[in-house]
């Protein structure tokens, strides 16, 4: 695959680069190639350590929510 110049999010020709940690974390365990490089042990263990990373942040209330609605209550 030749080397990706500019901003990858704009290059689709070898398809779309992840935008949040959950679509990432989705290749990473159905990729055969990360298990082949890095081992499915560590591979799982990576993808289940991200799930719950992603499980957290779901329920993160950010500062842009609370200026935005703090001012409603």
């Amino acid at each position: 695959m030749p080397q990706t110049s500019g901003n990858a999010y704009n290059v689709t020709q070898f398809g779309k680069f992840p935008e949040n940690l959950k679509e990432a974390t989705d290749q990473m365990k159905n990729s055969q190639i990360a298990k082949e490089l890095f081992g499915k042990s560590f591979t799982d263990h990576l993808v289940k350590t991200r799930e719950w990373e992603w499980s957290q942040y779901l329920n993160h209330v950010s500062d842009w929510e609370l200026k935005r609605y703090f001012e409603t209550i």
